[in-house]
């Protein structure tokens, strides 16, 4: 009799510690971010995690002030000419980190370009900022970013 209860000790023992064992490298494997997907994509599920997430493009529009077409005025996104001020409002498609220009052939010193846009994207240039029109000035556009599922 006391023979079969060590033995049924030893088996009940050797059943904890493999139970343990085996928890314990589930437990492992379920960190590792490859093996999850493995089971998500087993179990037909998926996780959805909200990331911040920037716009992909806005549109900026610029007047020209003094409110005249000036043709010879180039707007340049990036280095590349965009728009040219045929008319005295120029609207152009940004993105988030663009550099925007100005290139003229001549220069007028009475030149300024007013921002305007709509909607709380842009961060920057902000909406009724005037920026001088000189050779070299530039102007970064920072859009907002918002939280949600990409």
């Amino acid at each position: 009799m006391l023979r079969a209860r060590l033995s049924i000790d030893r088996w009940l023992i050797l059943s904890a510690w493999g139970l343990g064992l085996a928890t314990m490298l589930v437990q492992a494997l379920a960190q590792n971010l490859n093996v999850r997907r493995t089971f998500d994509a087993w179990e037909h599920r998926f996780m959805r995690v909200a990331s911040p997430c920037v716009p992909r493009h806005a549109t900026l529009t610029l007047y020209l002030s003094p409110a005249r077409p000036a043709p010879q005025l180039r707007l340049l996104r990036n280095g590349r000419k965009v728009a040219d001020f045929r008319q005295d409002c120029v609207q152009v498609d940004v993105q988030n980190g663009d550099v925007l220009s100005f290139a003229a052939d001549e220069a007028n010193p009475a030149w300024q370009v007013v921002v305007d846009h709509a909607g709380p994207v842009f961060v920057s240039p902000a909406s009724g900022q005037v920026f001088p029109v000189k050779p070299g000035e530039r102007m970064v556009v920072l859009l907002r970013e918002f939280s949600s599922v990409c």
